[in-house]
């Protein structure tokens, strides 16, 4: 597997980039960053290079606001490790092994 593909990391946060016109957290922004936190986990299981993030957010270039959440909210939900095992194998059933 590789690594996610959030626009930047900064120390220990994940911030994906939006350009939209308006300022609101929509439900499929927060789906990218859940995406984005568990193919880098799942990078870091395979690679150990991956950092476990503290904080995700969503930069608002329009607004020049930054939007932050705990990434514990994520690493920390009582479905998350069933839900990554359930991503690592539908991934791996669409794309095949790592090797």
């Amino acid at each position: 597997m590789s690594g996610a593909d959030a626009d930047i990391v900064l120390d220990e946060m994940l911030v994906d980039i939006k350009t939209v016109k308006n300022l609101k957290l929509k439900p499929d922004y927060w789906r990218q960053l859940v995406g984005y936190v568990v193919l880098a986990d799942l990078a870091g299981d395979e690679l150990d290079e991956m950092p476990r993030f503290s904080e995700v957010g969503i930069y608002y270039a329009r607004h020049g606001t930054l939007w932050r959440s705990s990434a514990t909210d994520i690493y920390e939900h009582e479905k998350y490790e069933q839900f990554k095992t359930w991503f690592r194998e539908k991934a791996e059933e669409h794309f095949g092994q790592s090797t």
